[in-house]
């Protein structure tokens, strides 16, 4: 799962094989080109870009060709992908490059800094859900603002069943998931006072707790017995889909009817 485009992964392969390959000599283009099974003139336009950012500087002559701008440590991934965003046409690359390069080295790389990326995304996004509900919520009572975060939840997570491998797909499971589980931190605590009142607020939610930490306790060992079951994440993540409507539904009759 990668986040990048073609056109930043072939940018940052170019980059690694200039570092590499461009001592003592610059590397022509036709040579770059060629390695990267790419016409000449198509790598050409996306070199020229890395020149103008000060990533790659050209060297003109007979021996000319491309060689590293700034020391190898001053330059990073992301300034590489930010250039070649610049121009994101595109439509003038040609195939996709058959590079062993960008398959077996640039590839897998940028492919787990994205898993990382995604995965460290829930965190901030539920900083964020906190403060979206400090800001825009005051004027709504909790219970509402709760039912809104639980309904999202199962959202999220069908979105995530269903990404086939996308990773804005999975950027959207990891805001909508990290949001609501932010925003519920916050309801856990609200709601049993608003409905309940302030007297014996501390016995009311220790009880409250008691169920979540079964569930958290048993969680794992349910998604086991399911993976072991289906053969695969996708049942577990619909089933995950399912407890989460069930718990919205139970919520929003909780709410609804406090005296029951």
């Amino acid at each position: 799962m990668i986040l990048l485009s073609r056109r930043s992964l072939l940018a940052i392969a170019a980059v690694v094989d200039i570092a590499l390959h461009a001592r003592p000599s610059p590397v022509a283009a036709k040579l770059l080109a060629a390695r990267h099974a790419l016409p000449p003139r198509h790598l050409e336009t996306l070199l020229q870009t890395l020149v103008r950012v000060g990533i790659l500087k050209g060297v003109r002559g007979p021996r000319g060709g491309y060689e590293l701008a700034r020391e190898r440590r001053r330059i990073t991934a992301g300034d590489i992908a930010r250039a070649a965003m610049q121009e994101a046409i595109e439509d003038g690359l040609g195939p996709e490059p058959q590079s062993r390069l960008v398959d077996e080295v640039v590839g897998p790389e940028v492919a787990q800094a994205s898993a990382a990326f995604l995965a460290a995304l829930v965190g901030p996004m539920q900083v964020a859900g906190r403060i979206a509900e400090f800001v825009f919520a005051h004027r709504v009572n909790s219970a509402r603002v709760g039912q809104i975060a639980l309904f999202v939840f199962p959202v999220s997570l069908a979105i995530l069943a269903f990404a086939g491998g996308s990773a804005w797909a999975v950027v959207a499971f990891a805001v909508l998931y990290g949001a609501s589980n932010g925003v519920m931190t916050i309801v856990r605590g609200t709601v049993p006072a608003e409905i309940w009142g302030s007297e014996g607020y501390g016995g009311l939610t220790g009880l409250m707790a008691t169920p979540v930490l079964l569930a958290r306790a048993a969680g794992p060992l349910a998604a086991a017995g399911v993976l072991a079951l289906a053969g695969g994440y996708v049942a577990v993540t619909l089933t995950l889909v399912v407890v989460g409507v069930f718990s919205w539904a139970a919520f929003v009759v909780a709410v609804r009817a406090p005296g029951a």
